[in-house]
């Protein structure tokens, strides 16, 4: 299969709702996609990928011709919210760290409507822990302490709801 000659970029709305993988999980599934190919279409968006990132790079890895969908709905970031936070399989922290980001995304937005619980619900977290994480994010531009706890919280899919307590203390969110 020939490759795909134009690199497109990733939807800043899918690198807001992703986690990081790591080398081998990416080289399992380009690998997979080899061998069984691509069962799911990567979604895109304003010319640009907003679902199906690994796979995309998974096919240009394997120099496999990408299967493509235009999204043509009016929520696209419902669309990288549910893709990434809601269908895969994540800790409580990490669900409630996608909850709070979709939160303050269409709050920002003024896409109206969504209130933290409605989230929360939709994110399978606690409602109280999905506004800890809301209060966290919102002081990553004035407090180092924050923007250091959200740069693990993005980056470690390991922390523990005890680590995250910790954090959550240190910035003073929680006593």
């Amino acid at each position: 299969a020939a490759t795909t000659t134009v690199k497109l970029q990733r939807h800043p709305l899918s690198e807001k709702f992703s986690l990081p993988t790591s080398e081998e999980e990416r080289l399992a599934l380009a690998s997979d996609m080899q061998v069984n190919g691509q069962h799911q279409e990567i979604i895109l968006h304003e010319g640009m990928v907003l679902d199906g990132w690994e796979r995309y790079m998974g096919c240009l890895q394997m120099g496999l011709t990408p299967k493509f969908k235009e999204y043509t709905g009016s929520n696209p970031a419902a669309v990288a919210f549910g893709a990434n936070a809601i269908r895969r399989k994540l800790s409580s922290v990490q669900k409630a760290l996608f909850g709070a980001k979709y939160f303050l995304h269409v709050s920002a937005e003024g896409t109206g409507g969504i209130t933290q619980k409605m989230v929360a619900r939709a994110a399978c977290c606690s409602l109280q822990r999905l506004n800890e994480i809301t209060q966290l994010l919102r002081k990553v531009d004035t407090d180092e302490a924050a923007a250091r706890c959200v740069a693990t919280l993005n980056t470690n899919p390991d922390v523990t709801t005890a680590m995250l307590q910790t954090m959550l203390v240190d910035c003073g969110i929680v006593e």
